[in-house]
């Protein structure tokens, strides 16, 4: 199911349409929005069976999946949300850290309360494999690389949303997570009414922010 789950996930409707009909044809894109719509819902299926993250996700189905997967909650803050109308109520939101001692770092917020917004989860990996870890990577880089043979560590990021389960399992099986990292990847750990606010330093935010978790996800983290 893993492989079959890789070319749902990785499958492209639009492009698809475009090479069945041609670039130029018009009728393309009605034929790519149609395929978009049912490659949807086939991935949200697939998804629920498999007892993993979709692109979409309540709170407290979000929770338990990534209890499951063994992660802490390492930090929750509760924010106000304020509304673009001034006719609209602000909302009571919250953002989330949450940690695994194998070296995950997970932090999302919430928007209408019970749903998660955006979600991104850190780690440094060591893949087995030098020549095929994109297939497994997101964002990131090698820190200490000096060629294939000889990387170094992936310090990096997944989008946490859709298939969390499915993209750790993919780093657990084709290399090792380091449960202290060497380098830091670029963090963000910010909601989205951090940005609304004049002058706001991400970097000293995300500093803030750390030192509020447990000792134990600071050490992981490092300097």
């Amino acid at each position: 199911m893993s492989d079959e789950l890789d070319r749902l996930l990785k499958f492209d409707p639009l492009d698809t349409a475009e090479q069945m009909l041609g670039r130029d044809n018009p009728d393309a894109l009605n034929l790519g929005m149609a395929m978009h719509i049912n490659h949807v819902q086939r991935k949200r299926e697939a998804l629920e069976a498999l007892g993993d993250t979709g692109f979409t996700n309540t709170l407290v189905r979000y929770q338990e999946i990534i209890t499951l997967m063994g992660v802490e909650l390492a930090l929750e803050l509760p924010f106000v949300a304020h509304s673009l109308n001034a006719n609209d109520p602000d909302g009571e939101e919250r953002f989330f850290i949450y940690a695994h001692r194998d070296g995950l770092l997970l932090c999302f917020d919430t928007w209408c309360g019970d749903q998660v917004n955006s979600a991104k989860v850190y780690y440094n990996w060591i893949p087995h494999n030098t020549t095929e870890y994109w297939g497994y990577t997101s964002s990131g880089h090698f820190e200490g690389y000096v060629d294939r043979e000889n990387p170094g560590v992936w310090c990096g990021d997944h989008d946490a949303r859709e298939a969390l389960r499915h993209k750790i399992q993919g780093l657990r099986s084709a290399g090792s997570l380091l449960p202290k990292w060497r380098r830091r990847p670029w963090l963000w750990l910010l909601h989205y009414q951090d940005t609304k606010e004049p002058g706001y330093d991400h970097e000293a935010i995300t500093e803030s922010r750390i030192k509020m978790c447990p000792e134990w996800v600071q050490d992981m983290i490092g300097e």
